[in-house]
């Protein structure tokens, strides 16, 4: 990952994003580019660079540049950023259930720019603060697993983690048998195609048919992850697990930061 950017606006949780982000460019030799889409006042960046660059010194982090823009902030110029500079990763902060939205310019943001990137996108919670990535969660429907696993063991193998995959059923119409598919049996296929063995699977069932965020939630409230991973699927029902409502549901609901990648 050569490039990672970091959307901010100064506020106290976009800067939790940024210590983030240092730390993952530290663990990945990574460019970090600090992006802001508004004036800030000069003696206010001054001090901003003064703190990050501080912390860049002490955790050896090779890299940083800061970048800013006249455009209106949104996920069309942000990918035009993205496009030309060549960024691996978006990384932004999301607001707290207690955050007045209308003072966060870039918490107000991160469901459309996590919706409409030509990147990964990886969101931080308001108050969440980087340790170490021990166990990834995968959330699937199944039907595109060949394709996504690709991306998700190749990210598990740089971390040096292990991955669980999540199933959320019942599923409503069940478009490709998925919930008929052997689990161990694929599970088999896939360590082996991949030779990669830290990887379990789970299924969480619901009430009702097609309650994907629900389940997901329910199950993390149970268990100990440090990255949700997700993506954008193709032309599919699922895809309304990532709609507007739903991304800012699990957004807003969940405890760990979450990637979301986009759709092929």
């Amino acid at each position: 990952m050569k490039k990672i950017l970091v959307p901010t606006d100064f506020s106290p949780i976009a800067k939790n994003s940024i210590h983030y982000a240092l730390s993952l460019a530290k663990l990945f030799k990574s460019e970090l580019i600090i992006f802001h889409a508004e004036n800030v006042p000069a003696n206010d960046l001054l001090v901003y660079k003064e703190e990050v660059d501080e912390k860049m010194l002490t955790d050896n982090i090779s890299e940083i540049s800061y970048l800013t823009s006249s455009k209106k902030f949104n996920s069309l110029s942000l990918n035009e950023i993205v496009q030309t500079n060549n960024i691996g990763l978006i990384v932004m902060s999301t607001i707290g259930e207690d955050v007045t939205a209308d003072k966060i310019l870039f918490g107000r943001n991160a469901v459309e720019i996590a919706e409409h990137s030509v990147c990964p996108v990886l969101i931080i919670p308001s108050d969440y603060k980087y340790s170490t990535i021990d166990k990834l969660i995968y959330a699937s429907d199944l039907h595109f697993i060949d394709e996504e696993i690709i991306k998700v063991i190749a990210l598990a193998k740089l971390l040096g983690t292990s991955i669980e995959i999540l199933f959320v059923s019942p599923i409503f119409p069940d478009l490709g048998d998925v919930e008929k598919i052997d689990f161990p049996l694929k599970l088999e296929e896939i360590k082996q195609k991949h030779n990669f063995n830290s990887i379990s699977y789970a299924i969480e069932k619901t009430d009702s048919d097609n309650q994907f965020v629900k389940g997901i939630i329910s199950f993390m409230s149970r268990h100990d992850h440090d990255l949700l991973i997700m993506f954008h699927n193709h032309d599919t029902d699922f895809e309304a697990l990532i709609s507007t409502s739903h991304t800012e549901k699990i957004i807003k609901e969940i405890k760990i930061p979450l990637l979301i990648y986009p759709k092929a």
